[in-house]
């Protein structure tokens, strides 16, 4: 009987330790998915922003250029 008791609670375990393992890989793979998304979208943020600012030097050197010509003048 005691041995009975022993193998059920073995049992339990094991099955509990296999659903916690399979509760870990599954957030694991989330959480690796929701990293893989953020820094895409970090990327891309910061793409964007370099392309602003990059408008933005082109702006200030059309300026500057126009500045000199006119003291040339």
């Amino acid at each position: 009987k005691e041995a009975e008791h022993k193998m059920v609670a073995l049992i339990d375990e094991h099955e509990i330790t296999r659903k916690a393992n399979e509760k870990a890989a599954e957030i694991i793979e989330k959480a690796q998915r929701e990293g893989k998304d953020i820094r895409l979208a970090s990327y891309n943020f910061t793409a964007s922003l370099l392309d602003k600012v990059e408008r933005s030097v082109d702006e200030i050197k059309k300026t500057v250029v126009a500045s000199k010509n006119e003291l040339k003048q």
